[in-house]
């Protein structure tokens, strides 16, 4: 399947033009709104290498203003782009990247403290062979404050979905973030996950991948995983 985000605008609005029609008609309810679909930053259809052993299933990247300094957010664009295309630096998994702390669209902050603060350290890897392990795809690849998409899958997406089946193809373990909604959405995205191997949290309000917000023995899978 023909990869779509090489063909993203180079200036904003950093929308490509078979999901354009879409998101406008979504936006025109929601001018103004946490959820209104924002096209001032690069999308984040998906993170890190498509062949690592552990995919993370999100909803959508989150917006926040951008005040990083021009150095930090020119070196996040430079490192978003190659992302695009699979072609990756020391940092695969981009939002650990220590270099990207500072740039809000990196997420680095949320990423390595919020979601993976406990995983990182058990794991016994660094930041840098850590990102090679981990694969995130979003659901909705352009950025909302907060998510309100209850929509089907964009023409776009259909290349992430692809790499999600690659994943479940090959035995990767998923992790699905943010409760039922999210399961559904993806199980209908993607019906081959009802038979792969998939992690759901317990308490799908808290995001941190952890002992305490998993199932008896999901969080050393895991780990085997992360190690594999």
């Amino acid at each position: 399947m023909t990869n779509p985000w090489i063909r993203l605008p180079n200036k904003a609005p950093f929308i490509l033009l078979e999901d354009q029609e879409v998101i406008e008609a979504f936006n025109k309810k929601r001018s103004g709104k946490k959820t209104e679909i924002m096209l001032d930053q690069l999308p984040s259809p998906y993170v890190g290498d498509p062949k690592a052993p552990v995919v993370i299933l999100n909803l959508n990247p989150a917006y926040a203003k951008e005040s990083a300094r021009e150095s930090s957010f020119s070196l996040y664009e430079k490192i978003a782009r190659a992302n695009f295309e699979h072609i990756f630096s020391d940092y695969p998994f981009y939002p650990l990247n220590p270099d990207l702390k500072d740039v809000s669209a990196a997420g680095h902050d949320w990423w390595s403290k919020a979601c993976l603060g406990d995983l990182i350290p058990e794991s016994r890897l660094n930041f840098e062979k850590f990102s090679e392990k981990i694969f995130c795809v979003e659901f909705l690849p352009y950025h909302s404050e907060r998510n309100g998409w209850k929509g089907s899958v964009l023409p776009s997406q259909k290349y992430a979905i692809a790499l999600v089946e690659a994943a479940v193809d090959r035995g990767a373990l998923i992790i699905i973030m943010w409760g039922n909604r999210n399961k559904r959405t993806w199980f209908e995205a993607v019906p081959t996950l009802a038979s792969a191997n998939v992690i759901t949290l317990r308490n799908p309000q808290c995001k941190k991948i952890s002992k305490g917000n998993l199932n008896e023995g999901a969080f050393e899978k895991i780990i085997k995983h992360l190690q594999i």
